[in-house]
């Protein structure tokens, strides 16, 4: 309900838009800022939200067949690494068909 509601009204509650950030250790001299990434948590009433949002999107755009064959990455079952293997693939294609040109 109060999903809903925040949805219905364009609005969500103050306290969900803020965060703390914390600096997360990356790798180098822990005394060199650039060494560390930023990481904001927000409250978990807003990550669900979030979440449900994201995956109502992800499912119109799935469904209706909005995304192109390359996008890779951030899709069930289509990663990087099965983009690297088609690039692989197409180059291997196109090597041989060189190849046989010859």
């Amino acid at each position: 309900m109060l999903y809903n509601r925040s949805l219905e009204s364009n609005q969500m509650p103050a306290i969900w838009k803020s965060a703390n950030i914390a600096p997360i250790y990356k790798k180098g001299r822990k005394d060199e800022v650039n060494n560390y990434r930023p990481v904001s948590l927000i409250c978990i009433l807003c990550k669900v939200m979030e979440s449900i949002v994201r995956d109502k999107v992800m499912e119109h755009f799935v469904k209706n067949k909005l995304f192109t064959n390359k996008q890779f990455g951030f899709l069930k079952g289509r990663s990087t690494v099965s983009q690297l293997l088609q690039i692989l693939d197409d180059w291997t294609k196109h090597w041989n068909q060189v190849a046989e040109s010859m």
